[in-house]
């Protein structure tokens, strides 16, 4: 098989994310909702861009035109990242309306991201048929429509992507940098540098050093000026360092705690199927065992690094006593994609895998641009 090339990477990404947009540009006019899941507003006759101004986009909208907002115990803007919301305000002083933004640049990013991703998987596997696959598995993930929506997913994919592939190639401050615009995008980028410190200390107590902690100190620094600097602009604006994390609390978010496992799982295995929400169950439980099981593959077979990277963003959800949106989290434990295109070496498993993933996707998607909460 022929080795992804930077362009071929490109050219496959946004394939992906105009089939995405073409079916959920129809599926709004044609198709009706998903049956057994709340409709939360009227359907109306909408343009391509608006089509995917759903849940969380309106706020980053809302950001983008008016900056921030925290009122406690409220559903409020401070709970959402500043990444997507600065590129869109960024875009309208080029001219570039608002709504289109939402939509060119997460499937722009995507497309870079994919790139990045691709190639960094060639780097660590040497393997041309696992980077495909591992593209393909990613992009055909039931939730991975949430890459071509105004969402933050694309904008910390590529992120990670680039600091992935910057490490690979020793080029610390590129992956320091992606660690920067990455923790603006989704505090789950903060598993990047937590990974490369676990992996520091497995190789230390083995004495089989293998990167330097300076380096993995200049690319943690990086995260927690971007956390650091967020809060020091919540501070400012709305008057509290810490709205960020507070705000969650509407959301039914606790502080991450141990003994909040329980209850996300509490949720997950009860909660959630006495309240009738099957859909969710079954994405949600689904999700969870499939990345724990490529994270504990992954640490067995690749290292604690890739292992860290999958499993840490999971973590980082259950903890705090919520699975709510788990299907859409797992996107941020994209190395996980690797382990599976190496478990699905098989033709016949992989095509199994990208039907019923894609057949997935499509149906989520029509939930999504129905006004229906699918993550």
């Amino acid at each position: 098989m022929a080795a992804p090339s930077w362009v071929l990477l490109f050219g496959f990404a946004a394939l992906t994310r105009g089939a995405v947009l073409l079916f959920g540009f129809l599926a709004a006019q044609h198709l009706p909702p998903l049956p057994m899941i709340e409709t939360t507003q009227p359907m109306e006759t909408q343009t391509l861009v608006r089509t995917f101004h759903r849940w969380d986009a309106t706020y980053y909208l809302q950001i983008s035109e008016s900056g921030y907002n925290y009122t406690p115990g409220q559903y409020c803007t401070a709970a959402f990242m500043p990444l997507l919301p600065m590129t869109i305000s960024a875009a309208k002083r080029f001219g570039v309306e608002p709504y289109l933004a939402g939509i060119v640049i997460p499937n722009l990013a995507f497309c870079i991201g994919m790139m990045f991703f691709g190639r960094a998987v060639l780097l660590a596997t040497k393997n041309a048929a696992t980077a495909w696959k591992a593209c393909a598995l990613l992009a055909a993930f039931p939730t991975a429509f949430f890459f071509s929506c105004p969402y933050q997913e694309s904008l910390a994919f590529l992120s990670l992507s680039v600091a992935w592939w910057g490490w690979l190639q020793q080029r610390v401050g590129l992956a320091a940098s992606g660690v920067f615009f990455g923790c603006l995008a989704r505090l789950t980028s903060l598993a990047f540098p937590a990974a490369l410190a676990l992996d520091w200390l497995h190789n230390a107590m083995r004495r089989k050093l293998k990167s330097s902690l300076g380096s993995i100190l200049i690319v943690g620094l990086a995260g927690v000026l971007a956390v650091a600097l967020f809060c020091l602009y919540l501070h400012h604006n709305v008057g509290d360092a810490l709205a960020h994390m507070k705000a969650h609390a509407a959301w039914n978010r606790k502080p991450p705690a141990l003994e909040n496992i329980v209850l996300s799982l509490q949720y997950l295995f009860y909660f959630d199927p006495l309240a009738g929400r099957w859909q969710a169950t079954y994405l949600r439980v689904g999700s969870l065992f499939l990345f724990v099981g490529l994270g504990l593959r992954a640490l067995k077979v690749r290292g604690v690094f890739p292992a860290a990277m999958i499993l840490l963003p999971i973590l980082q959800a259950v903890l705090t006593g919520t699975p709510m949106s788990l299907e859409r989290i797992v996107l941020a434990s994209f190395f996980g994609f690797v382990d599976l295109a190496e478990l699905l070496k098989a033709p016949w498993k992989f095509w199994t895998a990208i039907v019923v993933g894609v057949a997935l996707q499509a149906w989520l998607l029509n939930g999504y641009v129905h006004f229906q909460f699918v993550g």
